[in-house]
């Protein structure tokens, strides 16, 4: 079993738990549904926990990127002003030696 995988359903419908450091591994027998549409449904309703914790995930990076993108373009502002500011006194400097 992978080592980042949180638990496993067997051949033989028994669910695997993979020890933890606070807990050692376990099994349990799932009971076996009765058609396979049925099987199938049981495999999709865990992916969508697992999409909906992933999108969840995702959501979280891009609002960090989106905050991460905003403090850049404030920085970038910024450091725009002040080289103008440089600029204007440089000018100014000049006029007065003239």
């Amino acid at each position: 079993m992978p080592r980042n995988a949180e638990k496993a359903i067997t051949p033989d419908f028994y669910r695997y738990t993979p020890n933890t450091g606070r807990s050692s591994y376990g099994s349990t027998y799932i009971h076996r549904p009765d058609n396979r549409r049925h099987r199938r449904s049981l495999l999709v309703s865990d992916q969508r926990g697992n999409i909906a914790r992933l999108d969840r995930q995702v959501a979280a990076v891009e609002r960090e990127m989106a905050a991460k993108r905003e403090e850049v373009r404030r920085a970038e502002l910024a450091l725009q002003g002040r080289q103008q500011e440089k600029v204007r006194k440089r000018e100014a400097n000049m006029e007065r030696h003239e």
